[in-house]
């Protein structure tokens, strides 16, 4: 387990101390994460405008085709996430990490419980500390529920609190682009809207979502991890871990 960087002192924390250290480990490995956070973006970005640019039916015009796209992005979002728990995972367990060791495992994550993440678990408030649980841990499905219980008085349901937190600031972030794509248009005197038409508010929502999406799941990540030290005290194992090797 790496313990060198600040954010991994492990201790217990209450709920935005815990947020705190996942922007920490966010910081660590920032261009990783939200590289392999951004390429299944891309890769399906050009699939959907492919599809787009052959479907022959009126409905696919330019301007519905990009909504379209846009929604497909935000509701493949638990998808996209586990790429950027693999690589936090992969940050704080291991000492040393290089591209090789990035890839090690990286399939068996993606596929483990994909299917109820996008549909029936897509809209709950705690996923994002939950897909820790489920995929990381590698539970069956009858364990989860006392896993869940267990943890419940570790405080992982901060985790909803971080939900509506992140989506208010993913909301404001994307107002407040769009009006400073006004101003610039309004102090350039041309209308960016018209003559690029909605590609910016695409483009505004694909970084805006990139950026929040990679720090809710380090955040929830760490969210995680603190409610195992509460409830199992991994701060004390890793102590005596420590004073055993040094003994060594």
């Amino acid at each position: 387990m790496n313990s060198h960087h600040p954010a991994f002192n492990l201790r217990m924390r209450t709920g935005w101390e815990a947020a705190d250290m996942g922007i920490l480990l966010w910081r660590t490995k920032t261009f990783f994460t939200i590289a392999f956070f951004t390429a299944p973006i891309i890769i399906t970005t050009l699939i959907m405008a492919i599809i787009g640019f052959l479907a022959p039916l009126p409905f696919f015009a330019k301007t519905h085709w990009i909504i379209i796209c846009t929604a497909a992005h935000f509701w493949l979002a638990p998808f996209y996430d586990r790429f950027a728990l693999h690589v936090c995972s992969k940050i704080f367990f291991e000492r040393g990490i290089s591209i090789k060791s990035l890839f090690h495992g990286l399939a068996e994550n993606i596929v483990r419980s994909l299917p109820g993440d996008l549909l029936w678990r897509r809209f709950s408030p705690i996923r994002g500390v939950m897909m820790p649980l489920r995929i990381l841990e590698k539970l069956k499905r009858t364990h989860i529920p006392s896993r869940k219980a267990s943890l419940k008085r570790g405080g992982i349901y901060f985790g909803a609190f971080l939900t509506g937190f992140c989506i208010s600031v993913e909301i404001m972030l994307f107002i407040g682009s769009h009006i400073a794509v006004y101003v610039i248009g309004i102090i350039t005197k041309t209308n960016i809207y018209i003559n690029i038409g909605s590609f910016p508010c695409m483009v505004i929502l694909l970084v805006n979502f990139i950026i929040i999406e990679t720090l809710y799941i380090c955040m929830s990540f760490s969210v995680y991890i603190n409610s195992r030290i509460i409830t199992e005290g991994w701060d004390l194992q890793f102590a005596f871990q420590k004073l055993a090797g040094a003994r060594t």
